[in-house]
């Protein structure tokens, strides 16, 4: 399994486009693990989210994911 871990901060105009795009690119292929990890947006990202630096969010997303391959 590959795990997509993508950080974000203020993404809630694009963060759906890039989610619809990753389901698309991978139609035929086994389905990649996605976490999204928001740094503390102030727009509608995620509901409240702590703000934390991008370095916070990709440990915090390696650690979570299961798959054998991190991008």
């Amino acid at each position: 399994m590959v795990s997509i871990i993508i950080p974000t901060y203020n993404e809630a105009a694009s963060i759906g486009e890039l989610l619809r795009y990753l389901r698309t690119a991978t139609v035929g292929a086994p389905a990649p693990e996605v976490l999204v990890l928001d740094g503390g947006s102030t727009d509608a990202t995620v509901p409240r989210s702590p703000r934390k630096g991008r370095a916070a969010q990709l440990n915090h997303g390696a650690a979570q994911a299961r798959g054998e391959v991190l991008y």
